[in-house]
């Protein structure tokens, strides 16, 4: 059911006494003199409403559209910071698996352990935008 269907209808919830209330206004002649008088008591407020409705739906619908079709924006510096020490991590990693004593080599990967959580916080807060 589309939302134009669904704003014309009635609501469901309507009480008895405003469903008679309404059967009598429309069972009631009205009350004019003159032909251009009953014109212009017609139920015309309600097909106005109606319009109404069906426009706003309308704009609703192209709105909603709309954002749909504008891709959102994927750059991102958090993310650019990202890639750029994620290289440094596997820089680092490298060089301390070049390095020949196993001391100087721990303190290279703590670097790179440090440098990579880095990375993981930046790609969070990219995600977060």
């Amino acid at each position: 059911m589309s939302i134009i269907q669904q704003l014309q209808e009635p609501p469901a919830a309507a009480s008895r006494e405003e469903q008679a209330m309404s059967q009598r206004q429309s069972l009631v002649p009205a009350a004019a003199s003159t032909p251009a008088q009953a014109a212009e008591q017609a139920p015309a407020p309600q097909a106005a409403s109606s319009r109404r409705l069906e426009e706003l739906a309308e704009q609703i619908l192209a709105e909603l559209r709309r954002q749909r079709e504008q891709p959102p924006g994927d750059f991102s510096l958090s993310k650019l910071l990202a890639g750029v020490v994620q290289v440094l991590v596997l820089a680092v990693m490298f060089y301390a698996y070049l390095r020949p004593d196993a001391a100087s080599a721990q303190g290279w990967l703590l670097w790179a352990i440090v440098l990579q959580i880095l990375v993981i916080a930046l790609l969070i807060m990219g995600q977060q935008r």
